[in-house]
């Protein structure tokens, strides 16, 4: 017997769900933590259990993957979890919970090729996965992301019918293409990207766009694999053509990258000069990168973490648009994650090298507050004089 949750894999023209259980016969009981998980009212017992409560009562469900000491799982459950907005909007829904990093949820996650937590994973009234939310979620757009979901607009049952009615719209396949990929359906994202292939003849839609990414990628690691030499230039002519935020912010990034390996080298090779204005280059392929930044909590507290540390490893080559960037992106990533002692340390850097010593020197006493036992503030005080 086919479990009611089932992946859904559209044809190339036509909605067609393919049945497939994901749920194996040895399923585990949802391990739930003592710690309450917002103010839904979650369901108890096994995975094996919901399937079966959801296919006698013919109920979406919801489920939520999280991992135990994760900060934005517990933000996500404080917050978002816990809106009454949301709560209420969720009441025809059953709602369950799990580890993502073992039993039923692990199951769950390596089905899904999930890596970090939370996700959110939507199921229909057929058991069928019709969406998902990694990370983080803010609670006025979660709370109008899961309405749209419970009108069916926009998830994959909905987008499988658009493209029936039109064959020809390239962005509603490409839209399609990614919610089959996200919900697991790597087959049926193929059929479409290769149905997208056939109509974009200039190439120009996001999925050609990305396979002409990766062969730029693949020339630039080919080069160096014969000539030990890195040559940018594929990827800067790309991005100079590119219109795409998602892939201009990638590839800003991997630029970034490439100009931190040889600045590296130069600064080895004692080439000194040289390895200074790489790292100009460096600093503007970053500041690049920030101006296409998704609007995703967790890639932007990353994302501000790994240019600070970045940024602070020659203060003296920061110009006062490097010192100010570092500025905005360290105080936006205290306001996404202030229970985190690193996100504090950044921002006393990033007011260290802007000149307020007094705002640096709070900053790291939140840190030392969140972290007593970490040495790194301390030494970092004293390098700073504080």
């Amino acid at each position: 017997m086919t479990h009611p949750f089932e992946l859904a894999a559209c044809a190339a023209l036509a909605l067609c769900f393919v049945p497939g259980s994901i749920l194996q016969a040895t399923a585990t009981p949802a391990q739930h933590s003592a710690r309450a998980r917002g103010r839904l009212a979650w369901q108890a017992g096994s995975y094996e259990t919901l399937g079966a409560k959801a296919k006698a009562e013919k109920r979406a469900v919801l489920i939520y993957l999280w991992s135990q000491g994760s900060p934005w799982c517990a933000r996500l459950e404080a917050e978002t979890l816990s809106d009454a907005t949301l709560v209420e909007s969720l009441q025809p829904v059953l709602s369950w919970n799990a580890d993502g990093e073992q039993g039923a949820g692990k199951m769950l996650a390596d089905l899904f090729g999930l890596a970090a937590f939370p996700v959110l994973l939507f199921f229909d009234t057929e058991g069928r996965a019709i969406d998902r939310f990694d990370g983080y979620q803010l609670k006025p757009r979660c709370v109008d992301e899961f309405a749209r979901v419970l009108r069916n607009e926009d998830t994959l049952a909905d987008l499988a019918r658009q493209v029936s009615v039109k064959p020809d719209d390239i962005e509603l396949r490409t839209r399609l293409a990614a919610k089959l990929e996200r919900l697991g359906d790597h087959a049926g994202c193929a059929l479409q990207i290769e149905a997208i292939r056939k109509r974009d003849t200039k190439r120009k839609s996001l999925p050609m766009r990305r396979e002409e990414y990766a062969a730029k990628l693949a020339a630039i690691q080919q080069h160096f694999e014969a000539a030990r030499e890195i040559n940018p230039g594929p990827l800067v002519r790309f991005l100079e053509e590119e219109r795409h935020p998602e892939l201009l912010f990638e590839g800003y990034r991997a630029l970034s990258a490439m100009h931190l390996q040889r600045a590296d080298e130069l600064e080895a090779a004692q080439q000194l000069i040289v390895a200074r204005s790489k790292r100009a280059d460096l600093r503007a392929t970053i500041t690049k990168a920030a101006s296409y930044l998704p609007v995703d909590p967790a890639l932007q507290v990353g994302f501000a973490l790994d240019t600070v540390g970045v940024f602070a490893r020659f203060p003296g080559d920061l110009s006062d648009a490097d010192k100010a960037l570092l500025l905005q992106l360290s105080s936006e990533a205290v306001v996404l994650l202030p229970e985190e002692a690193r996100v504090h340390g950044a921002a006393a850097l990033a007011s260290f090298f802007h000149g307020d010593k007094p705002a640096a020197a709070a900053a790291l006493r939140r840190a030392m507050e969140l972290e007593p036992d970490n040495p790194e503030w301390a030494r970092m005080a004293q390098a700073m004089g504080l």
